[in-house]
């Protein structure tokens, strides 16, 4: 059997809502809370950004996951972050290789200042989301 272009597109989408429903499950449950961490281009933690308890919910009009924000936390070293891992509640690894911008950039994480200070806060204030 060859399933019609038609069909295949159905069945894909008719798997991102409990694909991403998985995601947030494995994202929010756990002992702790879930945290970005943010790291310089040579790989240096800057600073890790603590996520609100129950870390946010799923959009299920355009398959996303909402994140709560403010999401904030003090900043260890000075820097300009680059890349950004999240780790689930359980301090599971979640996601890595994240990109990290400005507001007016094109990062996966956008800071509302990328010029990191130690003693400092580092902060997401507008919607933060991950696409499902």
């Amino acid at each position: 059997m060859i399933l019609s272009t038609e069909h295949i597109a159905a069945r894909v989408a008719a798997s991102r809502l409990p694909a991403l429903e998985a995601s947030f499950a494995h994202l929010a449950e756990g002992a702790g809370r879930a945290r970005i961490d943010l790291f310089d281009a040579s790989a240096t933690l800057l600073a890790s950004l603590v996520l609100a308890e129950g870390v946010g919910g799923i959009d299920a009009e355009t398959c996303r996951i909402v994140l709560a924000v403010p999401i904030e936390g003090q900043i260890v070293a000075d820097g300009e972050p680059a890349i950004a891992k999240v780790f689930s509640a359980a301090g599971q690894l979640w996601a890595e290789g994240l990109t990290v911008s400005d507001m007016d950039g094109d990062g996966d994480i956008k800071l509302d200042d990328v010029s990191l200070k130690t003693g400092a806060f580092a902060r997401i204030t507008t919607t933060a989301v991950f696409q499902g």
